[in-house]
């Protein structure tokens, strides 16, 4: 369920491969909201050793300089109590 953003209400659909946003304004308007320029978002995540957290395709790029901290479909873990990335 969409929540109140400043009178707006922002939706997100998180998938198992891709995420889209869409922001709806209070006069009716729906805008997708953009990633570098694409209205998805992989849904993968890398954690780096130092612990900060890449989603979309910067985490595919650090996943092939440290693959250890990278999931590539973390929908599948939704519910698990934790995820080891990284150590």
């Amino acid at each position: 369920m969409p929540r109140p953003v400043n009178g707006s209400m922002l939706g997100v659909d998180f998938g198992t491969s891709h995420t889209v946003a869409v922001l709806v304004r209070p006069d009716g308007r729906v805008l997708p909201l953009l990633f570098d320029g694409w209205p998805v978002l992989g849904s993968a995540v890398h954690v780096g050793v130092g612990g900060e957290v890449r989603v979309g395709r910067d985490a595919e790029f650090a996943a092939r300089q440290d693959p250890s901290g990278f999931e590539p479909h973390p929908k599948r873990w939704v519910g698990d109590d934790n995820l080891l990335l990284a150590g």
